[in-house]
């Protein structure tokens, strides 16, 4: 498994195990450098690669028929903005914030994805890390 693979499976988990999301949205990486899928929730996603007027490096993430060039840089960057395309995809499913954290009824704030340290995704917010990528729903059933 890739590293990228182990970084972005839990946050694929977060976005499947959300009510509202019709078999969890698909969606995948691809990753100019090499020409390859890096990473895809479905197999129908990576059945179509990216047209050539893309750059030639960075990523490129597609979900269902929609398709953004991430531009080459650190990892971790890239890897924090391909989960925000993906979050944004997410809320305009939704049609409301995604993911939303709740505490006794009362809306707290919006979550938004980081890099850890390890090359994986955590959730974090106003400045506090919440949760690692993979425990969204115990976070937010615990509110």
């Amino acid at each position: 498994m890739s590293s990228l693979t182990h970084a972005l499976r839990p946050f694929a988990a977060d976005v499947a195990s959300t009510r509202g999301i019709d078999g969890g949205m698909p969606w995948g990486v691809y990753d100019q450098s090499s020409g390859a899928w890096v990473f895809h929730t479905a197999d129908a996603v990576a059945e179509q690669v990216p047209d050539a007027e893309f750059p030639r490096e960075g990523w490129v993430v597609r979900i269902m028929d929609n398709w953004t060039h991430i531009e080459g840089g650190p990892r971790s960057e890239m890897l924090v903005e391909a989960a925000e395309v993906v979050q944004t995809s997410v809320m305009d499913e939704l049609g409301r914030g995604w993911p939303e954290l709740y505490r006794d009824g009362r809306f707290v704030g919006l979550l938004t994805p980081r890099a850890d340290d390890d090359g994986g995704l955590e959730w974090w917010l106003a400045g506090e890390h919440m949760c690692q990528a993979g425990e969204l729903q115990a976070l937010l059933g615990a509110g």
